[in-house]
C-alpha cells in the first residue's frame, strides 16, 4: 500500500506512530533519507497511515500571523556559549520542565545522526542545544507526547515544521491547552548517507574516530557564523569553516535536501507551530547593547494567544525586544518561502 507521493513524504513518522499492527518502521533510502516501509506481511489494509499522513491532507490551525516577534539571548552565559544562537529554545525548554511538563527535541546518537527523545530534567537539555542539519528520526515520541497529553501533564515538542505537523495530524488536534509546539525555521533536511561519508573522510584524514560533530560552534566565531567544530576520539578539535566543509558547504547552497523540502507547504506564514525559533542575523544592531549581537541573537514568533502567555513564564531568563515581523523574515527567507534547488 502507498501511504503517500514519495516526493511530498517529509518522512515525519506519523504512519509508524499511528500503525496499529506496528507493521511500519522507517528506514534510509538510497539517498539517505528516512522513509516509511511497510511489511505487507502484517498490514491489515486499515489505512490509518494514509488517512493522518499530513501530505494527503491541507492543514489548517489558527495561527495568524505571528501575535509578537521578539529578538532575545538567554541570560544564562554558559547555555548561551553552548546554544547555536540565542538560546530561545532552552528557555523555553526550561520554563516547561519548571512547570511539571516534558520536552521532546532531538540529540545525536553515537553515529551522529538526530533523533528525537523525552527530556525529564534541566540537566538533558543541553544534549538537544544546538543546529543540525540532518533529519531527526522522530520515532515512537508522538505515541509517548500523546500519553503524557493524556495525564494532562504540559508537553513541548520542537521539531521542523513539517514534523510538527505530523505530530498535530497523529493527536487529530493541535487546540490542547497543555501542548506547546516549537517550530524550526528551516532551510531543509539533508542527506544522512552524505554526512556519514563526510564523518568517514574526516576520520581518514585525521587518522580517528569522529566522537562529536557540531555545526555551529562559538569556539571561534571570529572565523565565521557557520564554523564545525569536530572532536576526535584522540582528543583533538578540528575547526573548520561551513563553506570549506563538502557536507555544509553542499547543504548551505540548498543543493543535497529531501524532495519534499523543495515544495515546503509549511515555510510561509501563518507558521504551524505556537512558537517560531531561528537566527536573528537581521536583527537592528544598534539597539543591542555593546558586544551581545555577536554572542548570538534569537529570533522568537509568538504565533498565538497560547505562546503569548506562556511567554510571560519565560521572560525572566531573556534579554529580549520586540522587533517588527518584516526584519525578522527578511535575514530568514525559510520563514516564508521553500528553498531553491
Amino acid at each position: 500500500m502507498k501511504i503517500c507521493d514519495k516526493k511530498q513524504c517529509t518522512g515525519c513518522g506519523a504512519c509508524l506512530n499511528i500503525c496499529p499492527q506496528k507493521c511500519i518502521s522507517m528506514e534510509y533510502d538510497a539517498e539517505g533519507f528516512l522513509f516509511p516501509f511497510i511489511n505487507t506481511e502484517e498490514c491489515v489494509g486499515c489505512k490509518l497511515c494514509r488517512n493522518i499522513c499530513p501530505a494527503n491532507q491541507a492543514f489548517h490551525n489558527g495561527n495568524t500571523i505571528p501575535e509578537t516577534v521578539i529578538g532575545c539571548q538567554i541570560l544564562d552565559k554558559v547555555t548561551l556559549h553552548n546554544s547555536s544562537s540565542g538560546g530561545a529554545f532552552s528557555a523555553i525548554a526550561e520554563s516547561v520542565l519548571e512547570s511539571g511538563g516534558v520536552v521532546f527535541a532531538s540529540i545525536s546518537d553515537e553515529t551522529l545522526l538526530p533523533y528525537h527523545i523525552l527530556i525529564r530534567d534541566k540537566t538533558q537539555i543541553s544534549k538537544s542545544q544546538g543546529s543540525k542539519y540532518i533529519q531527526s528520526d522522530t520515532r515512537r515520541t508522538y505515541s509517548l507526547a500523546k500519553e503524557y497529553l493524556a495525564q494532562k501533564r504540559l508537553v513541548l515538542y520542537v521539531g521542523c515544521p513539517c514534523q510538527i505537523a505530523g505530530l498535530y495530524t497523529f493527536l487529530g488536534s493541535n487546540q490542547q491547552d497543555n501542548l506547546i509546539t516549537v517550530d524550526l525555521i528551516c532551510h531543509g533536511v539533508g542527506s544522512a548517507k552524505m554526512f556519514l561519508q563526510e564523518v568517514k573522510d574526516l576520520e581518514s584524514l585525521y587518522h580517528s574516530k569522529v566522537v562529536s560533530f557540531r555545526f555551529r560552534s562559538k569556539e571561534r566565531w571570529s572565523l565565521g557564523h557557520y564554523l564545525c567544530q569536530i572532536q576526535m576520539s584522540n582528543g583533538k578539535s578540528v575547526f573548520i569553516r561551513g563553506v570549506r566543509d563538502k557536507y555544509v558547504s553542499c547543504y548551505l547552497h540548498e543543493a543535497i535536501y529531501r524532495e519534499s523540502c523543495y515544495q515546503c507547504p509549511y515555510a510561509q506564514v501563518p507558521r504551524i507551530g505556537d512558537f517560531t525559533i531561528g537566527d536573528f542575523v537581521g536583527i537592528e544592531k544598534r539597539l543591542l547593547p555593546a558586544g551581545m549581537y555577536k554572542r548570538g541573537m534569537s529570533v522568537l514568533l509568538l504565533n498565538n494567544e497560547k505562546a503569548v502567555r506562556f511567554f510571560k513564564q519565560v521572560v525572566a531568563k531573556l534579554w529580549w525586544i520586540e522587533r517588527p515581523f518584516e526584519e525578522a523574515a527578511s535575514s530568514n527567507r525559510n520563514m516564508t518561502q521553500s528553498c531553491k534547488r
